[in-house]
C-alpha cells in the first residue's frame, strides 16, 4: 500500500525542504521531494501533516547495561 505525507517542511539540520510530499510503500521510502517541484504522486493513504516538520529519526544505540549489569563486567 502506498502511502502519501504532506508536511509544512523537511529538515535535516544541514538543509530545508518547503512543503515536501514523502511517498512510502509499505513502510519504505520510494521518493520524496517538493510541492514547488513537481506534484505529489497518487497514493492510497495521504497523510495531511502540513503543520508539522518531517525529520529523519536518530536513534542512540549506545548504552552501559540494563537491569542492574553494566555492559563492562
Amino acid at each position: 500500500m502506498r502511502t502519501l505525507l504532506l508536511a509544512q517542511r523537511f529538515t535535516d539540520g544541514r538543509s530545508e525542504i518547503s512543503f515536501p510530499w514523502v511517498l512510502l510503500e509499505d513502510g519504505l521510502l520510494l521518493d520524496f521531494d517538493s510541492t514547488a517541484n513537481r506534484p505529489s504522486p497518487a497514493a492510497d493513504q495521504t497523510l495531511d501533516l502540513t503543520a508539522a516538520t518531517l525529520t529523519p529519526s536518530f536513534f542512540d544505540v549506545h548504552i552501559h547495561g540494563a537491569k542492574g549489569h553494566d555492559l563492562m563486567e
